[in-house]
């Protein structure tokens, strides 16, 4: 299969779907051109990983799930991820959490698996005080351990393991928790940027050399516009400077995926612009059909702090909500987000 471009994901659009969310798509025929997808990153693709690894941060009680079957699988949103409507444009199963999958399982899981874990970050050390999650590191060893034991027991004749991972995308979200949780004011953004892209650059070569040649990654979004955040500022603003501290690492991100693709020419590396969109949507709410963009659709004050309470009952209009909780976007975002940004990054 050609190398995906973003011009070739423009041509990609997801059928009419039974909930709200299939709106922000246009009801044309869905492709199946991708063998599969691998999902890498934090809570904004978690889709349940965390709950198989203890004392780590967890979103398994309603209302997470409201929308995915009234089920809490483990997704910090009301229904599905960035992730799973990625798979939904491909014609692909929701890739299941790795850890909730038996031995036999892995062996037979062809669409996909995602890796990722709530709470981590790109460096290995990042992870919430005194709570536990998947480092990078470890979600890319799951997965060699997938190619290298699982993969095989589908894909025999190697070469059609090479040209079945070829054809697969690799989606990886993750870098804010780097931010949120070990940002070190000490040598400034710029230096705590380059040494953040340094890790994450050896991380994507490390994919490549296990097989992955479609690579698509997020950047990071305004993290001073979450409602957690803005709940801190006590003038229902923004606070720029933390938006101010991941500008470098978004502004050299673009650059490094273009030195491992010039690397490495047979591999396509596509920025997924989140942060752009998130610009976008918080200076034109009415285009994207949000009401409201600073509140959660569930959020309570716990200690001064807005958190989503288990088993509490949050907005009905879900989907003109930006933010389900204090730190994590809505289903309808999550959508918008996979029809835009990978058209527009």
């Amino acid at each position: 299969m050609a190398a995906l471009t973003p011009v070739f994901l423009f041509l990609l659009f997801l059928s009419a779907n039974s909930d709200e969310s299939s709106s922000c798509f246009s009801a044309i025929a869905i492709s199946n051109s991708v063998a599969a997808l691998y999902v890498f990153g934090d809570s904004t693709v978690d889709a349940g990983n965390n709950n198989y690894i203890h004392n780590a941060p967890r979103a398994n009680s309603l209302p997470y799930g409201i929308d995915f079957n009234n089920t809490p699988t483990g997704r910090f949103t009301n229904g599905k991820t960035i992730a799973d409507f990625i798979a939904i444009l491909y014609n692909l199963s929701l890739p299941p959490p790795y850890l909730s999958l038996t031995e036999a399982q892995r062996k037979t899981a062809r669409d996909g698996i995602n890796y990722a874990s709530a709470g981590c970050g790109i460096f290995p050390n990042t992870k919430p005080r005194k709570k536990d999650c998947w480092s990078l590191q470890k979600q890319i060893e799951a997965f060699n351990r997938t190619v290298q034991e699982d993969l095989p027991c589908m894909i025999e004749d190697p070469q059609e393991l090479v040209e079945y991972l070829a054809n697969s995308i690799f989606f990886i979200s993750m870098g804010a928790n780097d931010y949120i949780l070990n940002f070190n004011t000490h040598h400034g953004p710029e230096y705590f940027a380059n040494s953040l892209l340094v890790q994450f650059k050896w991380y994507l070569q490390t994919l490549y050399n296990i097989g992955a040649r479609n690579l698509v990654v997020n950047n990071i979004g305004p993290l001073g516009c979450l409602p957690s955040v803005i709940n801190m500022t006590g003038n229902g603003q923004c606070d720029e400077q933390i938006n101010q501290n991941i500008m470098p690492y978004n502004s050299q991100l673009p650059q490094t995926l273009k030195n491992i693709q010039d690397e490495y020419p047979d591999a396509t590396l596509t920025l997924a612009n989140s942060h752009d969109l998130f610009q976008d949507i918080l200076a034109d709410t009415e285009k994207y059909g949000f009401t409201d963009v600073k509140d959660p659709c569930c959020g309570a004050y716990v200690n001064g702090k807005l958190a989503c309470i288990p088993n509490s009952t949050p907005c009905d209009n879900r989907c003109q909500y930006l933010f389900f909780d204090e730190n994590h976007t809505s289903e309808f975002a999550n959508c918008i987000f996979v029809r835009d940004m990978l058209i527009k990054g």
